[in-house]
């Protein structure tokens, strides 16, 4: 945040808007937009990290469970159960960005739609303005709502 401070301080009155809105409605959020915007990344990054780990290990399961399947209706069986298990994880992953929206992490729902689209080849500058520039302060503040 420290190194790319330019590009957060461009837009600081957007994200401010979003701190305002939460301040307003009784939320513990920080004045801070630095602040703000670092800990949305950071929670956002880690929501995903642990989403990603989990949603892999179920891959895991399921594709070792297809391998012993004897028929179709175990296979079936095997397939619907990971969908399942997945759907569990997405669910825990948008109640653990909620949590932290509720702590003052009000860019963390919107981080990791950018988060998806990142290429490892796009540099930081980019994908940090891409970050703090795309979003719209009016949708961020029903995020929560939805």
């Amino acid at each position: 945040m420290i190194k790319f401070n330019k590009e957060i301080a461009a837009h600081r009155d957007q994200v401010k808007l979003l701190i305002d809105a939460r301040t307003k409605e009784g939320a513990d959020v920080s004045p801070d937009v630095f602040v703000v915007t670092s800990r949305s990344m950071v929670a956002a990054a880690d929501a995903r990290y642990e989403e990603s780990n989990r949603l892999m290990a179920v891959t895991n399961i399921q594709r070792r469970r297809l391998q012993e399947a004897k028929n179709e209706a175990t296979r079936q069986t095997v397939a619907k159960a990971a969908e399942a298990s997945r759907a569990a994880i997405r669910d825990e992953t948008i109640a653990r960005l909620a949590e932290e929206y509720e702590r003052g992490a009000v860019l963390d729902f919107f981080s990791p739609i950018n988060c998806v689209t990142f290429k490892p080849r796009v540099r930081y500058r980019e994908f940090l303005r891409e970050m703090v520039t795309g979003f719209d302060p009016a949708r961020e503040n029903k995020r929560l709502a939805e």
